[in-house]
Formats: C-alpha cells, structure tokens, sequence
C-alpha cells in the first residue's frame, strides 16, 4: 500500500469512527427524549452520556421503547443496522495501516 492510499485509508477511518460516536450520541438524546423523564432530563442526558454503557445495551433499550411503533418501523431494522455498523467500527478501531 502507497504511503497515499495509507494516509486516505487512515483518514477514512477517523471520519468513519468519528461519525460512529455521532451516532451513539444521538441514540443517547433520543432515548432521553423518549423515556420521557420530566424535570430530569438534562440531568439523565448527562448522566446517559457519561455511564460506561454499551451501545449493544442502548440499543436494546431503544428496541423495547419502540417496539410495536410505527414512527420507527418505516426504517426497518435500525437497531440490527446499528449493530452491524457497531461490529465494523469495532474491527475498523483495531486496524492500522
């Protein structure tokens, strides 16, 4: 691999996990949003944002929030989706060139 291929190969991962850790903060706001916590909520948000919880779990949260929703159902399986993507960051954050 060129020196060239290697740094776009490089900078295509960054924007890849960059957006990756975009995606898990906004599932987080909407989960916020959508659990409906009151008076709370930027309290939760923070609190939902910082927790060391994985997003295999947020997403299970996400499916038993939404489950049997028709706002959501027009986008198909979005949690599988999500994981699939997850399962590439993952081996994208372990590789190098």
């Amino acid at each position: 691999m060129s020196p060239e291929q290697a740094a776009e190969y490089n900078r295509m991962r960054g924007e890849y996990l960059g957006l990756m850790a975009s995606l898990e903060l906004n599932l987080t706001w909407l989960l916020t949003e959508w659990l409906d916590v009151g008076n709370h909520r930027e309290e939760f948000r923070r609190w939902f944002s910082e927790a060391p919880i994985p997003l295999r779990s947020k997403l299970r949260l996400y499916e038993a929030v939404t489950e049997n929703s028709l706002m959501t159902e027009q986008f198909g399986d979005l949690p599988g989706q999500i994981r699939e993507c997850y399962d590439f960051r993952n081996t994208l954050a372990h590789s190098f060139v």
